[in-house]
């Protein structure tokens, strides 16, 4: 009997923490649908997450893009960009305008924390355009205030940058 149970508890365990594409996926939905209501619950949750086991480009810029907007949403300031640039990088190609729309503003948020405002309102002038494209009202306040923020600190141009000369 009780070697059954340890059979049993063996193969739940494995099932459970396998890391099979879906199940990752599965749970970075999970992350995603707690985010808006629960933002500390996605925070602690995308945390746990052993990396290790994230598939393929599109999941890590998807944990890139759940990790970014867990920190900014629940006030925890970095200015690490690499948080964000698996998905900067990933949605810039791939996904969708959303996606590729909150991957600009999160990185924005990066720029801004680390005092670079002028990169930070590049990002957010970004956001802002696909906001408008998707008549996403929430991202367009929080797009047009984050660069009104920017341009409210002194920006120092020593060059012409090529991010503006971009698409």
């Amino acid at each position: 009997m009780r070697k059954s149970r340890l059979t049993a508890y063996a193969l739940l365990t494995s099932f459970l923490f396998s890391c099979s594409d879906s199940g990752m996926s599965g749970r970075l939905e999970e992350i995603e649908s707690l985010m808006p209501s629960r933002p500390d619950s996605a925070l602690t949750v995308i945390r746990a997450i052993d990396t290790t086991r994230l598939r393929g480009v599109s999941q890590k810029a998807r944990y890139s893009l759940l990790l970014s907007m867990a920190l900014a949403k629940n006030d925890i300031d970095t200015s690490d960009v690499s948080i964000s640039a698996p998905a900067v990088e990933f949605y810039s190609r791939h996904g969708s305008r959303h996606d590729r729309m909150k991957a600009v503003f999160y990185r924005g948020q990066q720029q801004y924390n680390g005092s670079r405002y002028y990169a930070a309102a590049v990002s957010y002038l970004k956001a802002l355009d696909y906001a408008i494209q998707l008549e996403d009202l929430e991202y367009q306040g929080l797009s047009n205030d984050r660069c009104q923020k920017c341009t409210a600190r002194p920006i120092t141009i020593t060059r012409p940058s090529p991010t503006l000369m971009t698409p």
